[in-house]
């Protein structure tokens, strides 16, 4: 009988491999074309950790084409735009050649990365965190800078603290 059992269960292996066709597909895919002109930007300002709001606000800004806009046949040396979102905005600098030059972002009342709330709340014990704001400062030719800017609250008591990360 154990037989028996070891017989089916090696036929019931076997049976799949036998029905199965080898087939060759190929699949020809049009030209695509990936990219922004604002990977410098997305790559210092683009954090993943941070809530949709905040990312897909960013993806706007970076793949906004000045150039198909009414505003290019100004002729003008740079472009300020504003993308505002559910709970920030985003005010662009671009140049001529469609490129970020220039962003300041703001967004409140989101949801920080767990480690910047527990930073904030083991440098303030006791304190919780009672409204926030997420600013990023982008320039092309210096260094990014990203800040929380925090209000806490303790037993009927307001502070504001800031975090640079």
């Amino acid at each position: 009988m154990k037989s028996l059992f070891i017989l089916l269960f090696a036929l019931c292996l076997a049976m799949p491999s036998f029905a199965q066709e080898e087939t060759e597909r190929t699949v020809e895919l049009s030209e695509v074309t990936v990219g922004a002109a604002n990977f410098a930007y997305l790559g210092v300002v683009l954090d993943y950790r941070f809530p949709e709001v905040v990312t897909d606000l960013e993806n706007q800004a970076a793949k906004y084409d000045i150039r198909k806009s009414d505003l290019y046949l100004l002729g003008l040396e740079e472009y300020e735009v504003t993308f505002s979102g559910e709970k920030g905005h985003i005010i662009a600098t671009y140049d001529q050649n469609g490129m970020i030059t220039e962003a300041v972002e703001r967004f409140y009342d989101i949801t920080f990365p767990l480690d910047i709330r527990q930073q904030v709340y083991n440098e303030n014990p006791g304190w919780m965190i009672n409204k926030d704001a997420y600013v990023v400062m982008y320039d092309y030719d210096k260094d990014v800078k990203k800040k929380g800017r925090f209000q806490l609250m303790k037993d009927g008591k307001k502070k504001n603290v800031t975090i640079e990360f």
